[in-house]
């Protein structure tokens, strides 16, 4: 459960050789950034294991390190037992009988490290770098208006020699999002889908505002921020019992934000890489259009012929468990047909975390804002001997955390759940080290050169490996048995990974978790 890498939390100092696991967007993220949320993981998994040894939450009657949602029996959640005939609401006489979903130790943190997470990053960033962010948006509104070039306010080398190429009007931009509200307007309408279309511009308005935080992050430290929990949370807010509607509302949010962080990723290295800008919009708005008709089509293969049907089942033999898909139809049993209300009934700290968050948040960017000219205004204005005392005592251990972000730190805390452990991160805090740390300071010149190569390189071998793995042993059923490929499934964490693995055996009354007459039942 400690040290296993399937279904445990990881704690082990070399737990794999595979660069898809090891080593994989590692050199393109700067130390800083890794080492702090290494530390958190580490911290966050630790009262992860307390949580599950004092059986917090019910947590030690489920697996440790699980995505599922789980009935009080310890067996997987049958969200259709509870579903009224309609499809769009919860059944109260079938939800008595049946129970309130559960959820693991490591998913019921994940969940209330999500929640401090969002307000902790707009509130810290936000403060932070407040004049940025006015200076931005003035400017924008003046492009916009006036027309005027991105480029007039900058005069570096790269800036200088990007004028060369045209830039991509602001009408783009705008026929693109048109197009796609568009679409997701006819989407709601014409299909037999449970949210309106209200839902789809509060969205975007939501969306636009978390924006700001996310591409500072990504810009500084390579961290794009997920909005699966703030959306599951709201749709669960807007449309209590229908879990489909929770699904689709999240769908929508998720890729708002990824597409833009995706593209604004390009755009940058496109800058660096000297590639004109109306390029990476053509070839940025051609692959995902193409994308989507691909995806969708080896998806709906996939789900018919893959594995005899057994596609996303922890039991396949390809092991492919579809993690995100697991955790986002979980969140939609947890938010969409249980209600926020009921969840935040049957686990109370829950709603504690936005506060603490946000406290973290205030606190952190106000004190980053102004504690340097409170600091120097000490240094002027008092005597000597005091001047000194909080120099000594209070500015300069402060000075020491200058390098600490909190929303960069608490990054690592929301990586649990669904096969993602300790083991993830590991080893890649030993390459980051090295390639990013030693290598760097060291050997400039090669790092310059050839850092992002090897990334690439070890990235495109990975991809042209997993295609051979695919074709020629996974469709084909060829096993290559050897120690291996089996030592790594003979422990106690493969069975937590196929969710037949716990601490505790269910008690006496055959249950866990409240009693029918305390069940959580507020579903209007």
């Amino acid at each position: 459960m400690i040290t296993g890498f399937w279904g445990g939390m990881g704690f082990n100092p070399w737990a794999t050789f595979d660069w898809n696991v090891a080593g994989h967007g590692f050199l393109v993220t700067p130390f800083f950034s890794t080492a702090q949320q290494y530390v958190a993981r580490v911290l966050s998994g630790l009262f992860i294991i307390g949580m599950y040894w004092g059986n917090t939450c019910w947590s030690a009657y489920m697996p440790i390190n699980s995505n599922e949602s789980f009935a009080n029996d310890g067996k997987k959640y049958n969200v259709t037992r509870i579903a009224n005939k309609a499809g769009d609401g919860v059944d109260l006489d079938a939800y008595k009988a049946y129970g309130p979903p559960f959820f693991s130790g490591a998913n019921v943190f994940g969940q209330g490290a999500w929640f401090a997470w969002y307000p902790m990053t707009l509130f810290s960033v936000s403060i932070q770098h407040w004049d940025g962010l006015k200076k931005s948006a003035i400017e924008m509104y003046k492009g916009v208006r006036h027309r005027r070039s991105i480029y007039e306010t900058f005069h570096d080398p790269h800036t200088r020699i990007m004028k060369a190429y045209p830039e991509v009007p602001d009408w783009w931009f705008a026929c693109v999002l048109l197009l796609s509200l568009a679409l997701g307007i006819v989407a709601l309408t014409v299909w037999p889908l449970t949210v309106p279309v209200w839902a789809l511009f509060a969205v975007v308005g939501i969306s636009a505002i978390m924006l700001i935080p996310s591409v500072l992050l990504l810009a500084s430290a390579n961290i794009g921020m997920g909005f699966n929990a703030l959306f599951q949370l709201l749709g669960g807010v807007w449309f209590v019992g229908k879990p489909e509607a929770s699904i689709i509302l999240t769908a929508f949010g998720q890729n708002f934000n990824a597409q833009a962080d995706s593209y604004i990723t390009d755009q940058k290295m496109g800058h660096y890489a000297k590639v004109p800008p109306r390029a990476v919009f053509r070839g940025q708005v051609i692959s995902i259009l193409c994308n989507c008709f691909i995806f969708v089509g080896m998806l709906d293969w996939m789900v018919v012929n893959f594995d005899n049907g057994a596609l996303c089942q922890w039991s396949n033999a390809q092991h492919f468990v579809c993690a995100d898909a697991v955790l986002v139809y979980a969140s939609a049993i947890e938010y969409g047909a249980f209600g926020v209300k009921n969840m935040f009934e049957l686990y109370p700290i829950l709603p504690w975390c936005f506060f603490i968050g946000s406290v973290v948040g205030i606190a952190w960017g106000v004190s980053r804002r102004y504690v340097p000219a409170i600091r120097a205004y000490v240094q002027r204005r008092l005597p000597g001997d005091m001047s000194s005392t909080l120099e000594k005592y209070l500015f300069r251990p402060l000075s020491y955390l200058y390098w600490f972000e909190p929303a960069v730190f608490w990054t690592g805390a929301l990586n649990w759940t669904g096969g993602n452990n300790l083991s993830y991160a590991t080893n890649g805090l030993y390459v980051s080290f090295v390639f990013m740390c030693y290598i760097k300071r060291h050997y400039g010149a090669w790092w310059e050169k050839y850092n992002y190569l090897v990334e690439a390189g070890f990235g495109v071998g990975v991809a042209l490996s997993a295609i051979v793995q695919t074709f020629a042993f996974a469709f084909t059923g060829i096993e290559l048995t050897w120690w291996g490929n089996t030592v790594s499934k003979a422990g106690v964490d493969y069975q937590a990974y196929n969710q037949n693995a716990t601490l505790l055996t269910l008690p006496a009354s055959g249950y866990f978790g409240p009693s029918p007459d305390q069940y959580p039942m507020k579903f209007t």
